[in-house]
């Protein structure tokens, strides 16, 4: 009995620690994710200063251009809910890094002798 519990115990290890590679290999891809998403936090505000220096300049323009401004408002609300999502992201992936991290520290309690 002793033995099979052994052997059950050494492949619920093995398991979980597949289940962690897996998870520091997502925890590297979502790393890399908020990098990329921190790129476009960056772009976007230089975006967002562009469309205001327009929308500035839109406003001595006829009818026509305060048509575009209020086009330029509405992607700059959409750029503002991409930075969130972007930002709620980096968020998610370090709380992922982080239960990694917890999750090995769990597994590697559990090491067979």
């Amino acid at each position: 009995m002793i033995k099979t519990i052994q052997q059950e115990t050494k492949s619920a290890v093995s398991s979980m620690e597949e289940g962690v590679g897996d998870v520091e290999r997502g925890t590297a891809e979502a790393a890399k994710s908020g990098e990329a998403l921190q790129g476009i936090l960056d772009h976007i505000g230089s975006v967002t200063m562009q469309v205001g220096q327009i929308a500035t300049a839109a406003e001595q323009q006829t009818s026509t251009t305060v048509e575009i401004n209020r086009n330029i408002h509405q992607i700059t609300e959409v750029v503002q809910e991409t930075a969130r999502g972007a930002q709620d992201s980096a968020a998610a992936a370090n709380n992922l890094a982080k239960l990694a991290v917890e999750l090995k520290g769990v597994v590697e309690q559990f090491k067979v002798t």
